[in-house]
């Protein structure tokens, strides 16, 4: 189809368009013969222009809309009447997208471990006593007397039963009538501690049914004196806690007179100890 118009168009090399910026100025009007039906295709896909904007040729050249290869190429375009100029302008790139790095999840604190704190054992369990000793009282514990130093499994005082005790025991086979004042029986156990506790808790008093006689009950650590409890025969079982940290050795020592004018019996008190 052929057609003579009368218009002011501009006619460019589409590979121009890459290039950036392109300056085409218009500087006067002329009559062409113009041929239409030219097909334009921009990367693949076929573009199609409105009837003021369709693509022709005239002598030997094709003659392309501004606006349209603009648009098609994503060019922007600026008409300035003043100076009868387009501008076509490669559009500033947009600035690159920074990949997103999600946030981490928030490391939970560490749950501490919780400190138990240490079970009390039995004394006679965790130190056995390792050794035992009665030295003075009436004969020395020759006739008449009979002293013994154990470990036993139960023991009754103030009408209460303690587990796990050291018994300390006199038996006297006759009525003492007279002995001097300052007349008494010392009886000891040992234990071994090893440095391994911190500290020694437990009860001591008379054994319910034995004679009543008062005594005294003097700690000793690695031979320094922790403790002295001084019991009366009527009284109920005291409590003792005795700091024994860095001690090795243990020693028990029960202190007791005699039952003078009382028939004839044990003097028997227990002490029962739990070290931790």
């Amino acid at each position: 189809m052929k057609q003579r118009m009368q218009s002011m168009v501009i006619g460019f090399l589409l590979a121009v368009l890459l290039l950036g910026t392109v300056t085409i100025v218009t500087a006067n009007t002329r009559t062409i013969e113009a041929t239409y039906g030219v097909n334009i295709v921009v990367n693949g896909v076929q573009q199609v222009f409105s009837n003021d904007m369709m693509p022709f040729t005239s002598e030997g050249r094709t003659f392309l809309p501004v606006r349209g290869i603009a648009d098609a190429l994503g060019l922007d375009i600026e008409w300035v009447g003043a100076t009868q100029t387009v501008y076509l302008t490669t559009p500033a790139p947009l600035p690159a997208q920074l990949p997103t790095i999600p946030t981490p999840d928030p490391i939970p604190a560490p749950i501490p471990t919780p400190v138990s704190e240490p079970t009390p054992v039995s004394l006679n369990i965790a130190a056995p006593m390792f050794d035992s000793n009665t030295s003075g009282g009436r004969g020395g514990g020759g006739a008449g007397i009979r002293h013994d130093i154990s470990n036993v499994y139960s023991v009754t005082m103030g009408g209460m039963n303690y587990n796990n005790a050291v018994l300390f025991n006199a038996y006297y086979l006759a009525t003492i009538a007279t002995v001097p004042s300052n007349e008494q029986t010392v009886q000891f156990s040992l234990h071994n501690l090893n440095n391994q506790y911190r500290t020694l808790t437990g009860y001591v008093g008379r054994v319910d049914g034995s004679l009543m006689v008062d005594a005294t009950f003097n700690i000793f650590g690695d031979g320094q004196l922790l403790q002295t409890r001084r019991l009366s025969a009527q009284e109920l079982p005291t409590t003792i806690s005795i700091d024994v940290t860095d001690i090795r050795q243990l020693r028990i020592e029960f202190v007791h007179g005699f039952p003078v004018g009382q028939p004839r019996g044990d003097v028997s008190y227990a002490f029962v100890g739990l070290v931790e």
